[in-house]
């Protein structure tokens, strides 16, 4: 029989984990199946399961295509958080797209974009800038709508 890990070091101390997440680092790294499954319940929990890979007492997503990079999937929320806010920081305050884009590369977590966007909301430095925009937006007149629509006589 192989080298088995410890439970207690199974994944990532630091780190708080799901009860999924730390079902499927249990089967990937003993082969250990969570008991109490229907074999329904069973198939689909190793279908989903395959999805993934468990390295460096973390789980990563595998890459869809050949020679994708896989992601680590992040479960603990102040980690969520902290990544959120140093990649927000990184990319300059760009908004939702350039952190979704920057985070997208390496990481992964269920609501991600919900979490990016209430960061976002939620930053000073953003809501400043945006009000900014509003306030210093040009104000022009609109263009007639045909000619001879509006007439200006000097007496």
């Amino acid at each position: 029989m192989g080298f088995l890990i410890p439970r207690e070091e199974l994944l990532e101390p630091t780190e708080a984990w799901s009860q999924s997440s730390k079902q499927i680092a249990e089967f990937l790294a003993r082969g250990l199946e969570p008991s109490g499954l229907r074999r329904r319940d069973l198939i689909r929990f190793k279908i989903n399961a395959s999805r993934y890979s468990y390295a460096d007492r973390r789980l990563w997503l595998k890459g869809g295509d050949w020679g994708t990079q896989p992601l680590r999937l992040v479960d603990d929320e102040n980690l969520r958080k902290e990544l959120i806010r140093t990649s927000h920081i990184e990319t300059g305050h760009r908004g939702r797209e350039a952190i979704m884009g920057h985070l997208r590369r390496q990481y992964t977590w269920s609501g991600m974009s919900r979490m990016v966007r209430n960061a976002i909301h939620a930053c000073e430095q953003c809501e400043k800038a945006t009000l900014e925009r509003r306030v210093q937006q040009a104000h022009y007149q609109l263009p007639p709508y045909s000619p001879f629509w509006k007439l200006h006589l000097d007496a």
